[in-house]
């Protein structure tokens, strides 16, 4: 459904949003719309933790400004056109109230890499890029993908992605903590703990170790990714 930006009556209200980081809830809260989609009154749908593994990276995340953008806009483009020129398919809607934003609607095969509105938090992998989009996975179950227009969204290549991230972990086994950034280099030997990203080096990044209390414990070298597969896990929140 495309969505103009106006007030809906009680009965026009779509659904209400719970979001658990990487698994949410969608309660339905009212017989509208939705029914359509086959969801039914009071019928809560949720959606598993999807393993991630062996799928392809991307570019990095794409991140709605939903202060200045009400409304993102899915496209299934024309890509030799301009934005203006494509009509879009369906949309993401934002409402604000006293106590924060929420999602006032979503499409039904919604299911982004990273939701947790109540700390800002909404994240779309990023596919692919061109001078006037970028393809986006608007769900992360199925693989489906759309285009947003790229001037009304925040970029976020993944050297500058993880360095923001909370920590990291990796399989201590198969890609241990190294001296250097090489796979011949040694094992780094330092003591285990939290491990922070403080540099991106091509395939490889500088790690920090800390303790509970964020203590500096040691440092080390890790791959982060083969080709276009990631070998690491991150956390976005402490």
């Amino acid at each position: 459904m495309i969505h103009a930006e106006k007030e809906q009556s009680d009965s026009d209200k779509y659904c209400s949003w719970q979001h658990y980081s990487d698994t949410y809830i969608r309660a339905r809260t009212k017989d509208c719309a939705k029914q359509k989609r086959g969801l039914l009154p009071g019928v809560k749908t949720i959606f598993p933790v999807i393993n991630k593994q062996n799928q392809s990276m991307g570019i990095g995340m794409v991140k709605p400004d939903f202060y200045r953008e009400k409304v993102i806009y899915f496209y299934a483009p024309n890509l030799d056109k301009a934005v203006s020129e494509n009509h879009p398919v369906d949309s993401l809607v934002f409402t604000q109230s006293e106590t924060g934003f929420s999602i006032g609607y979503a499409p039904p095969w919604f299911y982004p890499a990273h939701i947790k509105l109540d700390y800002d938090l909404l994240l779309l992998k990023a596919v692919s890029l061109r001078k006037d989009w970028v393809q986006v996975e608007v769900n992360q179950q199925t693989g489906q993908t759309h285009w947003v227009d790229a001037s009304k969204v925040n970029i976020i290549y993944w050297p500058e992605f993880l360095i923001s991230t909370s920590s990291i972990e990796s399989n201590e086994e198969t890609n241990p903590l190294r001296s250097r950034p090489f796979d011949h280099a040694s094992p780094s030997g330092a003591a285990s703990g939290i491990l922070k990203v403080v540099e991106v080096k091509g395939a490889w990044v500088r790690i920090e170790i800390l303790d509970k209390d964020f203590r500096r414990l040691g440092n080390g070298w890790l791959r982060w990714k083969i080709g276009d597969q990631m070998l690491i896990t991150y956390s976005l929140l402490n």
